[in-house]
């Protein structure tokens, strides 16, 4: 890329930019750099709004573009919490926020990831049935939240899935078997736990309390197999409350009925 162009994407010198491109119209057709990055990758990364506008005014294709790390703008956008370009990204295409990357993540993986809960909702609002996309480890935005201790994202993304009649992901595995109710409990995540369990998050009967990881542990197994804090008496006591059992006592009640 022309030093020059790139200096004007990442100080956001719209002027300089598009008297650049006035004087040389073949730079946006040369512009992407070794690394797949083209102008609005980089824009979108340092968050120049006004900039952003310009060039998908000029290339609104560039928005298509992966870099060599499989990200699209939306992505990197998305990550960053740069809410404004976001909308101006899904303006021209919502399918964009479907386009996936590396491991098969989209936008919302990512904005999941790094708590960004404003851009989450502008990302669900574009298409609410990118929610249920997993990742090339069975991983859904519920794991990814949890993975991450993203507790502000996950309780946006419960009142989604109860909203919109998605609570079936509530349940999915990743490719260990374990719902993020194993995840949140490995974590001692008491808030997520008391959220879906205590208070009402999701529709009774929605979650699969019970359900078993490829190891054939439950979610209180898991508690149980690392139990060491205090605070996990708590955990325990709300799973219990909730119904939760251990896999020998579920096989157990089993047999019996």
């Amino acid at each position: 890329m022309d030093r020059r162009l790139f200096q004007a994407c990442w100080t956001g010198n719209v002027e300089n930019f598009l008297k650049l491109i006035e004087d040389n119209p073949r730079l946006l057709y040369t512009s992407t750099l070794e690394n797949g990055e083209t102008p609005l990758h980089i824009t979108s990364m340092v968050g120049h709004f006004n900039l952003v506008k310009e060039i998908m005014k000029l290339r609104k294709e560039f928005s298509q573009e992966l870099n060599e790390d499989s990200l699209s703008p939306l992505h990197i956008a998305s990550a960053k919490g740069h809410v404004e370009i976001v909308k101006e990204l899904l303006k021209a295409d919502h399918k964009l926020c479907l386009v996936k990357g590396r491991e098969r993540r989209i936008p919302l993986h990512y904005a999941t990831i790094r708590g960004r809960v404003h851009v989450i909702r502008e990302l669900i609002l574009s298409s609410a049935d990118s929610v249920v996309d997993m990742t090339a480890r069975g991983e859904t935005v519920l794991q990814l939240a949890v993975k991450n201790n993203q507790f502000e994202a996950f309780k946006d993304l419960v009142d989604h899935l109860k909203k919109f009649n998605k609570e079936d992901v509530l349940n999915r595995k990743d490719d260990q078997g374990n719902t993020f109710l194993h995840l949140a409990v490995s974590k001692k995540q008491y808030e997520v736990i008391d959220l879906v369990l205590k208070k009402n998050a999701v529709s009774n009967g929605a979650l699969e309390i019970n359900s078993l990881n490829k190891k054939g542990l439950t979610a209180l197994d898991a508690l149980l197999f690392f139990q060491s804090e205090a605070g996990d008496s708590e955990i325990e006591e709300i799973l219990r409350q909730a119904g939760a059992m251990k896999a020998n006592e579920s096989k157990s009640s089993n047999c019996c009925n």
